[in-house]
């Protein structure tokens, strides 16, 4: 599995390193060292986004990889998996303060040696404009221009889309790139262009709760750009955000999202009341 819709992955995910522990006994092959890996990174990133620690996941997932030996495996696959893990492991970094660059460094190494592996891998695509983007980020960080970064990832993205354009995740994903921009220019025009990749997202898959409450938030930070159309805008997240609460009423991204556009429209009562459902997840 590539992709999470706010689902703790812990149960379904305990099962599956358990059966690929039986596979291990018997075929220790650097495919499935990766299939293993990417459980352990799936659930690490779950985590993460809940402000948990990741490490022994990470570490595991690592020493994973370490005997999946991507160096004489030849697998774009395997390649794909060390980046998405060290792309992981940047994050981590970058959280707990300490420099996320050599695993920056070592994520887009593996994204290219797959890519070199097999050009058309779209995951792979995806996961180099993911870094160059997180890549921004870090430079904006120490005061530096992050346009260079962003603008490669922009390109990375587009070259996944015209191998693929049905994956949402993909638009997800730059979605979240041209929000990072808009917020940077705060402009109308960004804030516009971000809006549409979330919508191509829900065109796709209108159930997607990852995609309603990016919508949101877009439409709540755009809201603070253009005071004029604020309160129209605002009620459009909220309605987007209603929709992201029932379709995952445990999603925490979408509690503390509507708790912010509750607020901005002075239901203070409701916000608290997503606030309480937040603590409990």
């Amino acid at each position: 599995c590539l992709v999470l819709d706010g689902d703790d992955p812990a149960e379904a995910y305990e099962n599956a390193i358990a059966d690929l522990d039986r596979m291990l006994k018997s075929d220790p092959t650097p495919i499935t060292f990766a299939f293993r890996a990417t459980c352990r990174i799936v659930c690490g990133e779950f985590e993460g986004l809940h402000g948990r620690d990741a490490t022994a996941l990470l570490t595991a997932a690592r020493a994973d990889m370490d005997a999946a030996h991507p160096d004489t495996a030849r697998q774009y696959f395997v390649w794909f998996v060390v980046a998405r893990l060290e792309l992981l492991c940047s994050q981590q970094a970058r959280k707990a303060g300490a420099d996320p660059f050599p695993s920056l460094k070592r994520a887009r190494a593996a994204c290219e040696e797959a890519l070199r592996i097999n050009a058309a891998s779209t995951e792979t695509l995806c996961w180099l404009g993911m870094i160059g983007r997180h890549e921004g980020l870090c430079l904006a960080d120490r005061g530096e221009d992050p346009e260079s970064a962003w603008a490669g990832a922009r390109a990375d993205f587009d070259r996944a889309l015209a191998i693929m354009k049905t994956w949402e995740w993909v638009w997800q994903q730059r979605g979240f790139l041209d929000l990072d921009r808009a917020v940077r220019s705060n402009t109308g025009d960004a804030f516009a262009t971000a809006a549409a990749d979330f919508e191509e997202v829900l065109r796709i898959n209108p159930t997607f709760v990852e995609g309603l409450v990016a919508l949101g938030e877009t439409k709540r930070r755009w809201a603070e750009q253009d005071p004029k159309e604020a309160q129209a805008r605002l009620r459009s997240a909220l309605a987007d955000l209603d929709r992201a609460v029932q379709r995952g009423p445990n999603h925490l991204g979408a509690r503390l999202e509507r708790a912010k556009v509750r607020l901005a429209l002075g239901d203070t009562a409701g916000a608290e009341d997503d606030l309480e459902h937040a603590k409990q997840k």
